[in-house]
């Protein structure tokens, strides 16, 4: 089952396909909800999904959903490329396929329908171990403060 929370622009056309392939009871829309909510709908899921499309601002960019899995100790699947990408597998924290392979996110679908807890567990875990080694606050400040230091001195 899919749990989709948001409202994207796509979202009409998207439950107009579901019912056109008959598929609409795998898929729920919950819609919008409150930042605050995230955590409890994450804390439910057994994988988050993020998609981006292949452009070179997502191939630059670290979007905040990526952090906020990580830090829920989330297993993802991602449609992703760059960052996000990298992120990701250098996390080991799910699978990530390249944007328009569609054939790749099949496979990748079938493969967690098939994945045992204790792969899951493992992918928790080391998503929520890059969140605490890579974007902790404090970390983050003391090396901006270092940064703004270098270019003071330049």
């Amino acid at each position: 089952a899919f749990v989709l929370v948001g409202d994207g622009r796509q979202r009409h056309a998207l439950e107009t396909l579901m019912k056109t392939l008959d598929v609409s009871e795998m898929f729920t829309f919950l819609g919008r909800k409150p930042s605050k909510d995230i955590a409890q709908l994450l804390a439910q899921a057994d994988v988050a999904f993020l998609s981006f499309k292949d452009t070179p601002l997502f191939q630059k960019t670290i979007p905040a959903k990526l952090q906020t899995y990580l830090a829920c100790g989330k297993p993802m699947l991602a449609v992703a490329a760059g960052e996000t990408q990298r992120i990701i597998e250098e996390a080991q924290a799910g699978i990530c396929v390249p944007p328009g392979d569609d054939d790749a996110l099949v496979k990748a679908l079938l493969t967690l329908k098939t994945t045992d807890d204790a792969q899951r567990q493992a992918w928790s875990a080391q998503a929520l171990r890059y969140a605490q080694t890579h974007f902790d606050k404090t970390q983050l400040m003391d090396q901006f403060d270092v940064i703004v230091k270098e270019l003071d001195n330049v």
